[in-house]
Parts: C-alpha cells; structure tokens; sequence
C-alpha cells in the first residue's frame, strides 16, 4: 500500500514511515490537513492516517474534506491520535467517515494489524456508506463542541503550564535571592569571564566586596579587569595576574590568599580563586569567587594568641604544681633543722660559741623558709590568712618604707582615690606585691626617674582579656604602679611572671619577686598584667575584686617569749620519725605531757580501745592509710570537745584535697618557730 501520513510533529512521522516501510509499503508524509490535500493532488494514495491536532488545518477538516471530494471520498482513512482519545471524539469522526480511531500509543504489530484490518473493511464500503445520515449542521455542532472542549482543555493546559513557569521562575528568584543573601554572609561572591566574547561578569557580593556601584562598573571589559587588579598591593598584582592568564591559556586553575583594597580605600585580606571551564576539549570560561576573609584572619590570630597564652598558663600552672612539691619536702626538712637549732639555742648560753652557731642555722631556715614562702606564693599554694582592707591605708602605712628603698633620685608620686573600695588579701602579701614591683621599677631606673602608684575604683562593663585570663564583669579596685625606666621588649614581657627568669643576672635576681606577685594577686581573686615598650617605662595594673564590708582590725602578736604549759596532755601523730622526736622534745621542754603516734590507726587504738583521753591532739594532715581529717572526724565523734590542732608542709591544694579546710580545725604551717607552736597550743587548751 502506499500510504499518506499526516502528522505535525517530525518524530511521530519517522516512527510511522519506518514501521511501514519496514513491513513493505510505501509512505508519503504532510506536516498537516493543508499539506496533505496538496500530496493527495500529486500522487494517489491506498490509505490516509492522519493525527487530529495540527496546525493550518486539523485532522477533522481533513477528514471532511476528503470525503466532499469526488476523486477521494472513497480513499480509506483512519485517525491516530494521542489528544482526541474519548468516545465523542471517535463519534465525531465517524460521522466525519473516518473508517479508523486508532489511539495512541499502540503497539507496532497491534498497529499494523488494526490498520491492515480497517483499510480490507473500508475497501468494501461504498462512498455513502462511509458517512452517517447526520446532515452538515449536525456534525458541524459536533465538532464545534469537540473544538471548544478542546480549546478549553488546551487552555488549562497552558494555564497550569504557565503557573508551572511562574512557580519555576519564583523558585528561580527565591534561590537567587537566597544565593545572594548566603554570599553576602559568608562574604563570597562570584565571577565568570568568558573568553570568546571576552566578556566579565560580577555577582552583587563581588561588588560589594570591590565597594563599587553597579553603574561605576566599566563598560569594557579590559578596563574592568585592571580595576580589579588596581585593588591589589604593587608587588602582588602581577602574580594575580599571572596566575589568571594562567588559567585562560593553559588551564591552571589558582587559589591566593592576599592584601586587599577596596575602590574607597578599605584594607581587606581576602581569597581568591579562578577555576577553567573546558567544552570540546577548549578552556571557554574562567570562573572564580573572591572572599572577604578579613574576619576569619583576625579570628585566626586571636586563635593563635589565645593558645599562646593557655600555653603561657599551663607552663606557669605545671611550674606551681612543681614548686608546691618542692616546698613541702623542704618545708619538712626545715621543720627539723630549725627545732633542733632552738633546742640546741636554749641549751646553752647566749654566749656560747655553739650557741652563736645555732643561731646562724636558724637565721638562714628562715631565709630558706621565705624562699619556700615565695615558691608557694608563686603556685597560689600557701596558707593564706586573708582580711578585709583598704588599700590606700596599707600604701600609707610603708609609703615611707618605700621612699627609702627606691632612693632619692626617683621621684615617688602616689595618687590615691578618696573613697576607693576595700579587698580581701593577707596584708603581708599586698605589702609583698607592691614592694617587688616597686624594686624591680628601682632597677629600671638606674639614672633616675619618677615612680607612681595610682588606686582607683574600676568597673568591668564587659569581659576583657589583657593577659592569661579573662576578666569578668563587676567591680574592681584598680591598683597602676608605673616607672619611666628601661622597658621591657616583647619577648621578656612574655617572660616577666616566669619563675626563676630575670634579667638581672644571676648573681643579682633569683627570679622570684614577679612570680610571686602573680601568684599572690591571682590567689587573691585578683588579675595582674602590664604594658611596656623599650625605652618608655613599665606599667603594673592589677585589679582586686570589691569587699563591701568594713575592714578587719590586724592584731600581731609581738612577745617572742616562748609560752609554757602546765603539764596538759598531747598527742602527736605524724607519719616521719624525725618530726615526731623533735615535737617531742620541744613539748617536753614546754612543760607538756607529750605521747606520740606513727599513723591514723595507732593514734585511734590509744584513745578508742585504751581509753587514752589526750587535751589535745597535733596531727600531721597526709599520712599513709587514714588521713588526718578522718582521723580528727572519728575522735570528735566519740569526744565533741576534743581539740585538734593541723600541723602540714604540704600546699594548700594538697590539705583541701584530704578536706581539712574547716573552721574547727586550725592548720600551722611548717616550717614553724617554738614560739609561733606555744602561743598556738596555748590558744586552743585556753578555749
């Protein structure tokens, strides 16, 4: 058969001319009913299958005027069709004379056999047989109305096709809008040039980046490409530019992080990186991002600083920790050599030559017991005994200690506020604080100079950090001692809390007195730090917290006179043979009734199970087995009145450990004089 088909769409047309050609017929092709019509005036046709809409003229006018016409009203013809598919669509083209409905999609062989089938049937079928006894009015209502639905359908077709586009183009715009509002907080905006049209483009945020308005951006694109590299420094724009060249010839892409200017004249670090775009084998675009990173680097620096300075303070913590140990090993070793050297005193007279000897041991513990003082100052470890004070009051009362020790040719000016607030510290330690500030300010200036103490009441709005720690909100008492001295360069600032660093030689400095001062300060509750350039002088700033209560009367006790007992007993535990003898000894010689033990158990053994009732019990606070705050716990508990004095080389961080930090017993710390254990036994058996 040769047959005509009629189809608008070019791959419907291929598909049917190979299925029929491939099954042996021959085939001819119109795009619609008018082109059609002209292929059926050139050639004569088997058999017409023909879609239903097409342009020009559909399938139904087709159809119709096929059979109107007298030399092709008998000619088969069959509908395929994909849009009219429903029962008054194949109605109406039957009343048309079509001899085939025909939908799509069909299976190849179930087409061919339809169409092999329809076209044997309309072969039979007279010319007016092929149309219904339905007049041209009739089928002209039916088609209109076929016309109409499907014009109607069409448009709601195309109007869910244009709320498609139109939610489409609002997601477009939505996802623009989000693209540029997440490259302006990350600070990233794009850029894309496109070799062939030399053409460069911008997003918003690269503008914004630049600080150029959209109608300042060059027109050319040469131009625009040297003002972007006019915002890199001179010696860094022809490696900008080289790396970007690079890339458009050879396809090397590049990634810098560099100094920046923007067109105002703002200083930026950014990063940027361009990236080739390959098509067929040729580099067509280069596209990148430039990014704000001035953000990101200071953050990195700070970062950097911050572990520096936890560095800083794990070195001066581990050292502390180290000096605590050292103090309490020496602190025990003192105890021993200072008891022995007044035992040894009080033996014999004044006037003996041992006598002077003795007195020699114990005049350097003491300087030994003042460097164990400083170690353990420096770890914030020592027992403390901290009171409410003003500090324009302490500055007052050794102000003229201090005109001395700096000398004549440093003028001393002191500024004190009138109505400065009160601290809580050891009124030793402040003294110790301001006086080795004040000697190493002395040093400074050799030649002379000017030395200022200036108190003042501080309030920290906001947290600050000038040194190792930051500084919380709330109410400070400020305390500046300044020198127009030598200075300091960073590297020793870096340095200055260190212990045992100095830059006064070894033979001068024993690198102590500024690490004493921070540990003293921070043991305090205070912040400590200081400022200072080669050449300008030095400035201290130490900050105290606000006590708002009244300050506590200092009472010091000056009789040195050793206080003896009246045959009162006591009981000593501690863990080393040789504090046990010597507490012996020294109690005996006190007029007390003296009883030792070795540990925890054997103390508790005499007093529970041998009804041992001493007035007084002296124990050691770390032992082996049972501490001697469960020690205490337990005779307390069978006897509420029993008095408990603490005896300890050890820090105050190791005692808090073993929970000895409690109001009923009082610690003394070793080393200790004779005199300073009297005065404290008799103070507790007086109670």
């Amino acid at each position: 058969m040769f047959v005509l088909i009629v189809d608008d769409h070019e791959d419907n047309l291929y598909l049917l001319k190979s299925l029929l050609e491939g099954n042996g017929h021959s085939v001819g092709c119109a795009l619609n009913g008018k082109e059609a019509l002209e292929k059926l005036a050139q050639a004569s046709y088997d058999l017409i299958v023909s879609d239903i809409l097409m342009p020009e003229m559909d399938g139904f006018s087709l159809c119709k005027k096929i059979r109107s016409h007298p030399d092709w009203n008998a000619l088969p013809f069959i509908f395929y069709t994909a849009t009219y598919t429903g029962p008054q669509d194949e109605a109406l083209a039957r009343e048309l004379g079509a001899d085939g409905f025909i939908v799509k999609p069909c299976e190849p062989d179930s087409f061919l056999a339809q169409l092999e089938d329809l076209a044997i049937k309309a072969s039979s079928k007279q010319a007016s047989e092929r149309r219904s006894q339905s007049n041209d009015e009739d089928i002209l209502k039916m088609y209109n109305e076929r016309l109409v639905r499907k014009l109607e359908q069409k448009m709601s077709e195309m109007e869910k096709e244009v709320q498609a586009k139109l939610t489409a183009l609002d997601a477009l715009q939505r996802n623009e809008s989000l693209l540029n509002a997440t490259q302006s907080i990350s600070k990233i905006g794009g850029w894309e040039y496109n070799i062939k049209e030399n053409k460069l483009f911008w997003t918003k945020e690269t503008q914004r980046i630049y600080e150029i308005d959209s109608q300042d951006i060059p027109d050319d694109t040469d131009r625009l490409l040297e003002l972007s590299l006019s915002c890199y420094p001179n010696e860094l724009r022809s490696q900008v530019e080289n790396a970007f060249e690079n890339c458009v010839q050879m396809g090397e892409p590049y990634e810098m992080e560099l100094a920046f200017t923007t067109i105002k004249g703002n200083q930026l670090m950014i990063k940027t990186s361009g990236q080739p775009v390959v098509q067929n084998g040729v580099i067509t675009k280069v596209i990148g991002y430039i990014q704000d990173i001035t953000a990101q680097k200071k953050q990195e620096k700070e970062k950097e600083e911050l572990q520096e300075q936890l560095r800083q303070s794990q070195k001066l913590e581990s050292i502390g920790q180290l000096a605590g140990g050292i103090a309490h090993d020496f602190n025990n070793i003192l105890t021993i050599v200072m008891g022995y050297s007044e035992e040894i005193m009080a033996s014999l007279p004044p006037d003996n030559v041992i006598h002077q000897d003795a007195y020699e041991i114990v005049k350097a513990g003491q300087r030994a017991q003042e460097l164990t003082r400083k170690l353990l100052a420096f770890s914030r470890k020592q027992l403390i005994s901290p009171q409410i004070l003003n500090p324009n009051r302490l500055i007052k009362e050794f102000q003229s200690m201090l005109i001395r020790l700096i000398g004549e040719d440093v003028e001393f000016i002191t500024i004190l506020a009138e109505e400065v607030n009160n601290i809580i510290i050891d009124p030793g330690q402040f003294e110790q604080v301001v006086m080795n500030i004040v000697i190493n300010a002395r040093d400074a200036m050799p030649h002379g100079g000017t030395l200022k103490i200036i108190t003042q009441n501080y309030t920290v709005h906001a947290p600050i950090k000038p040194f190792l720690r930051e500084i919380p909100v709330g109410e400070y008492v400020q305390l500046v001692i300044s020198d127009t001295g030598c200075g300091m360069d960073k590297e020793t600032q870096e340095k200055i809390f260190e212990p045992f660093f100095t830059t006064k030689g070894q033979t001068t400095g024993t690198g102590l007195g500024l690490a004493t001062v921070y540990g003293i300060v921070r043991q305090s509750g205070g912040y400590i730090w200081m400022s200072s350039e080669p050449g300008k002088g030095s400035e201290f700033y130490l900050l105290f917290p606000v006590c708002n209560q009244e300050p506590t009367d200092n009472v010091k006790a000056n009789d040195d006179a050793v206080m003896m007992g009246n045959g009162e007993c006591i009981l000593v535990v501690d863990d080393d043979p040789h504090i046990r003898n010597l507490a012996l000894k020294q109690l005996k010689s006190m007029n007390y009734n003296v009883t030792v033990a070795s540990n925890a158990r054997e103390a508790l053994k005499m007093i529970l199970e041998n009804g041992f009732r001493p007035e007084l019990v002296i124990s050691d606070v770390v032992m082996p087995g049972m501490n001697g705050k469960d020690l205490a716990d337990l005779i307390v508990l069978h006897n509420p009145n029993q008095k408990i004095l603490f005896i300890s080389g050890y820090a105050d961080n190791v005692i808090q450990n073993h929970g000895v930090f409690d109001d009923r017993y009082p610690i003394l710390q070793k080393p200790f004089t004779k005199q300073v254990i009297a005065r404290q036994i008799k103070s507790l058996l007086q109670e």
